[in-house]
């Protein structure tokens, strides 16, 4: 009964902090944001390597 008693005064504790309460909304829509202009590339770049002394039976 503690347990419960004690997740019961900190989870009204955080519905209590505004600061708190916003920060859980906008930092994860900020981050999947940041994730989405990361990944989210149309331009295809053709990227060129080279490479010395290789073996040729590895190059296709």
């Amino acid at each position: 009964m503690r347990i419960i008693a004690l997740v019961k005064r900190i989870l009204l504790q955080m519905v209590h902090d505004k600061r708190t309460l916003a920060l859980m909304m906008i930092a994860p829509l900020i981050i999947l944001t940041l994730m989405n202009l990361l990944f989210n590339t149309t331009s295809a770049s053709n990227i060129k390597i080279g490479a010395y002394n290789i073996n040729t039976n590895i190059i296709d």
